[in-house]
């Protein structure tokens, strides 16, 4: 199509030797009747090569190994689109139905194949089309495929330089996003790219990593974007102000690319995509922010998503969650009786902090720090465990490192062992309130 569009307009730019031209003392009549009767068939050819792009058949191609088509679903089979790499519904479910609960012996039949480069993403498909995101001969490719053949549609691609520190894969991280006819993927470097789903046609293209200077990190840039009503959120984790501060999270307008908000704080990008949620009847953006720093620190970013100002939402529900709690514990009534007694206990205007009120103050801080310290061990000590099992690990196979087993493994560990120990936890943190609203009572009244 390129090609085509070329040789016309460089036709029109130079008719060939002994045509028509001005400089040849051609009437200009003449030409402007050459002109008229070129425009018309130049706006058919256009005409015709922009439907043959919207229409396009899919190709075979090297490295494609088709063996068998695939059964026909039952009739009342629902099926569903997955253009995100968490699903439809961002929560890696799925309305579909007849699918298989087990697996046959040797796994399921395979219907085609094909050679991939390096990455991490997964393949997404939407609006009849397969999208896969990898990198291949030093270029980030995007693949766009027919799901029942695997023919390609389009494959769109640019060289990109990248390095892992650690010996990892130098492939992109993150996944593909299908949205309302539009493909959005941002590489390793974070380089963003919008395209057309039909024709692979670039529509717009950020480089993040230059406008926000993001940092390389431990992996490179690894979050996948996230598309929500007319705009696209992305974790962008930039230092672009003094090193240390910059754009945490930013939303672009999903169709020109435009931004719309920018949200700054020091936290870096992590490997996790934003999520929009439904908090306290009102929609939140929900971001895993971290990134590299010393020490370590991150954590959750509320955000409302259509303005980029931070949401009370989370806030909010704790505030009831722990308003619940005192109440339940008859927190207000201990609250209550404490004022009324203090008056009789303690006039206006007499002193009551004495020697005896300071060492209750700090005889209970060390409960606190202990009641604290009691909670934790136990899920401490099982990290502990893992860590050191983890460095003779690493010491015998430097492969099982830190980053491919013990991150994981610790999270999962950690995870684990607070769900098994939360029941216990419940009798001893009432007994830690009681003592506190105890404490806090002979405090008050001496």
């Amino acid at each position: 199509m390129r090609n085509i569009a070329n040789r016309i307009a460089l036709r029109r730019a130079n008719p060939r030797q002994g045509g028509s031209g001005h400089g040849r003392g051609v009437p200009l009549l003449n030409t402007f009747t050459t002109h008229a009767l070129r425009a018309p068939a130049l706006a058919f050819s256009f005409s015709f090569l922009a439907l043959s792009a919207q229409t396009q058949e899919p190709k075979t191609y090297g490295g494609l190994t088709f063996h068998a088509a695939p059964k026909p679903l039952p009739a009342d089979a629902i099926t569903a689109d997955w253009p995100h790499f968490l699903g439809p519904r961002h929560d890696a479910t799925t309305s579909e139905t007849k699918l298989l609960g087990l697996w046959p012996q040797g796994g399921p039949a395979v219907v085609w194949e094909m050679a991939t480069g390096e990455g991490y993403a997964c393949p997404v498909f939407g609006g009849g089309r397969l999208v896969y995101f990898h990198r291949l001969d030093g270029k980030e490719t995007i693949d766009c495929l027919e799901p029942e053949t695997g023919r390609r549609f389009w494959r769109f691609d640019y060289p990109v330089e990248y390095q892992d520190r650690y010996g990892f894969s130098p492939g992109p991280r993150s996944s593909a996003v299908i949205d309302d006819g539009r493909v959005y993927v941002a590489g390793v470097t974070a380089l963003m790219h919008c395209l057309d789903l039909k024709t692979g046609r670039v529509l717009w293209r950020r480089d993040l990593m230059a406008e926000y200077k993001i940092p390389q990190n431990f992996f490179g840039y690894g979050p996948t974007p996230f598309v929500w009503k007319d705009r696209v959120i992305v974790n962008v984790g930039g230092k672009a102000r003094d090193g240390e501060t910059g754009t945490c999270v930013a939303a672009f307008d999903k169709l020109t690319g435009k931004t719309l908000w920018e949200v700054e704080d020091p936290w870096g990008a992590s490997y996790a995509s934003p999520v929009v949620s439904r908090l306290g009847g009102r929609d939140v953006a929900l971001v895993i922010a971290a990134g590299e720093s010393r020490p370590s620190q991150g954590g959750l970013l509320t955000v409302d998503p259509q303005n980029g100002r931070p949401s009370p939402a989370l806030g909010q529900f704790f505030s009831i969650m722990l308003t619940l709690l005192f109440l339940s514990l008859d927190g207000h009534l201990v609250l209550v009786d404490m004022i009324v007694r203090s008056y009789r206990a303690l006039p206006p205007g007499a002193a009551w902090l004495g020697a005896g009120q300071f060492r209750d103050i700090a005889f209970f801080g060390g409960y606190a720090f202990l009641a604290g310290l009691l909670l934790a061990l136990p899920v401490g000590f099982l990290l502990l465990c893992l860590n050191l099992v983890m460095g003779m690990l690493s010491r015998s196979a430097p492969a099982l490192n830190l980053f491919a087993i013990g991150l994981p493994a610790s999270l999962a560990v950690g995870v684990v062992s607070i769900a098994i120990a939360f029941p216990a936890m419940g009798d001893y943190l009432q007994v830690i309130v009681r003592e506190a609203l105890a404490a806090a009572q002979s405090l008050v009244l001496a």
